[in-house]
């Protein structure tokens, strides 16, 4: 009950208040509060069936029991499988990098160090906390998305945009139809089959 209890106040917090933090706490209610909710359905599970009389009672408790269990055990199995093997836009696909995502970082590094990549937030957090390189979030999808944005320094596609879309907050949103009309305007220096590189005119 204190963990509950804790956790309820903090997500009152995220809700009511100003905070920066607000929206990432919030969204995360639900995790916050599974584990103690579990707990306590479990315990009252168990004490509902410790205290049945009836034996049809007690066979109606232990079938609920199990088939609470089949069923979030299912839940954390599916999850997981949306977020690996699916890469559902909504289940943190882009924490998920491949080895073709890193080649392309490492031929910026190593080549375009100085310059500024256009890419969305997981080209962003790849390039500025692990090459230690300029990103900006807003240009690329600026360029892509509307009509009178300068073109980038360089721009960063990988292959999930094409599904998901243009992660700019916690999920990709949706780019226009011909998006890729505006990247082909670039001058295409590197691609692995996963990830492509475009510079622009003045670069």
């Amino acid at each position: 009950m204190f963990w509950l209890t804790s956790l309820i106040g903090l997500e009152a917090y995220a809700i009511f208040s100003n905070s920066t933090l607000s929206l990432p706490l919030y969204i995360r209610t639900l995790n916050f509060l599974h584990p103690p909710l579990a707990i306590l359905a479990a315990a009252g599970l168990y004490r509902m069936y410790g205290t049945t009389e009836k034996p049809h009672l007690g066979n109606l408790m232990k079938s609920a029991a199990i088939a609470a269990i089949l069923i979030i055990a299912s839940l954390n199995c599916y999850s997981l499988y949306s977020a690996i093997s699916l890469e559902e836009r909504y289940m943190g696909y882009h924490w998920l990098y491949k080895t073709q995502e890193y080649k392309a970082g490492t031929w910026i590094a190593a080549t375009t160090s100085s310059l500024t990549i256009a890419g969305d937030m997981k080209v962003a957090y790849l390039m500025r906390d692990y090459f230690h390189a300029e990103a900006d979030v807003l240009q690329g999808y600026r360029y892509l998305a509307e009509e009178r944005e300068s073109q980038p320094q360089i721009l960063f596609i990988y292959s999930q945009m094409f599904k998901n879309g243009y992660v700019v907050g916690y999920h990709g949103v949706d780019l226009p139809q011909n998006w890729m009309e505006k990247a082909s305007e670039l001058n295409l220096v590197y691609s692995n089959g996963l990830a492509s590189l475009y510079a622009g005119e003045n670069t």
